[in-house]
């Protein structure tokens, strides 16, 4: 390739910027450095300005996320290679999404691999498209939610939860593997309100659960459910008939 290939960065730890930097300048002869940035803001003006075709984008910056950037972009669409912590409540959209990633810390070997791979595109002249990924990461954002502790707030996401039951004006939320309940001061009928759309159902006035976390469904005395953690979660006769049509709904049935 004569012209070589205009590349940007938008990482805010200056460490992995530097080592990033390293990397492409000792391993890639065919990009251009244009610029870097650190944070949404700077990097959205970087794009604006410099026009690359290639950024290396971390997920998560001070002043916001690399799909906030995405998503203010407008006609002008740069390859990404997304730069994300392992852990990172977005890895399961990129891992979805087609799209390339590396993970901190930096590897260089995959960083090429990921270079290599965006080259191939350019050169076929493929245009970069985010429009599936950006929904399915607004969705993940979607299911996490905040809950008021005694010292501040807790952000949850909604598939941690197993259960959560009713203690008069507070409830306790309940984990998997031993994890020490949460106890919040929301009544259940406030809680059910925000995660029936995330498959909760109420099979008893003390009880929201958690549907992808049923293992087991009785219907001897009355019925119950058995979850992950082991509660054992009987109907009630106000919730039982609308709980097992919910349940139904979101079950495939061999």
């Amino acid at each position: 390739m004569n012209t070589k290939i205009p590349l940007a960065i938008i990482e805010d730890e200056p460490k992995t910027r530097n080592l990033l930097k390293a990397i492409i300048n000792e391993r890639f002869k065919d990009f251009q450095f244009v610029g870097e940035a650190n944070a949404v803001k700077t990097g959205l003006e970087l794009i604006t300005e410099n026009k690359p075709d290639v950024v290396l984008l971390d997920v998560e910056m001070g002043d916001g996320n690399a799909f906030d950037l995405l998503s203010q972009l407008n006609s002008f669409n740069p390859h990404i290679i997304f730069v994300t912590a392992y852990d990172h409540y977005a890895i399961e959209a990129l891992r979805s999404g087609a799209v390339d990633y590396i993970e901190k810390p930096i590897d260089p070997k995959k960083l090429s691999d990921g270079l290599s791979r965006v080259q191939k595109l350019i050169e076929k002249k493929e245009k970069a498209n985010y429009s599936g990924l950006l929904r399915s990461v607004d969705m993940k954002l979607q299911a996490r939610i905040a809950v008021p502790t005694r010292t501040g707030m807790a952000y949850l996401e909604t598939q941690e939860i197993v259960c959560i039951k009713a203690d008069s004006a507070y409830s306790e939320i309940y984990f998997e593997n031993e994890r020490k309940p949460l106890v919040i001061s929301r009544t259940l009928k406030d809680i059910q309100h925000v995660l029936e759309k995330f498959g909760f159902v109420r099979p008893h006035r003390s009880y929201l659960v958690n549907t992808s976390k049923i293992r087991a469904l009785n219907r001897t005395d009355g019925g119950n459910v058995v979850l992950t953690n082991d509660f054992v979660v009987p109907f009630s006769r106000q919730y039982k008939l609308k709980a097992l049509e919910l349940i139904k709904s979101r079950t495939t049935f061999l």
